[in-house]
């Protein structure tokens, strides 16, 4: 079913099990709220609807099936998920080596650093080399 926003005549197509007899609306345009009813047919169709059909009454049209959602959670594993090992360890152990390496190399080769970069000069001074 077509419906239109009487404030700022926005259209939105809406499936007729959704409204029923009538709903109550809001336009996701201008945020404007009405109730809207169905209009009904007019009673010629009415009339000829009821000759040509069965007296049982029509069944109520079922809303259509909901999509199941993907479950997002991770499923749990059996078998437990192993540590980091000497991975780790092996890691903090090289950065540190990395990092203490670099400090000694600055004393060993302080002379031709100070000479390269003087400004190198003064922090060795500070540290009495």
């Amino acid at each position: 079913m077509l419906i239109a926003c009487p404030a700022c005549a926005a259209t939105y197509q809406v499936p007729d099990h959704l409204i029923g007899a009538g709903r109550q609306m809001r336009c996701a345009k201008c945020a404007h709220e009405w109730w809207f009813e169905p209009e009904a047919p007019p009673a010629e169709e009415l009339a000829a609807e009821s000759q040509t059909t069965p007296s049982a009454p029509p069944e109520p049209e079922a809303p259509p099936p909901l999509a199941a959602e993907p479950d997002a959670r991770p499923t749990p594993s059996a078998e437990p998920v192993p540590g980091p090992g000497l991975a780790l360890p092996l890691a903090w152990a090289g950065s540190v080596l990395l990092v203490l390496g670099g400090v000694a190399g600055l004393f060993v080769f302080h002379a031709p650093l100070a000479e390269a970069w003087p400004p190198l000069a003064r922090l060795y001074g500070w540290f009495g080399v």
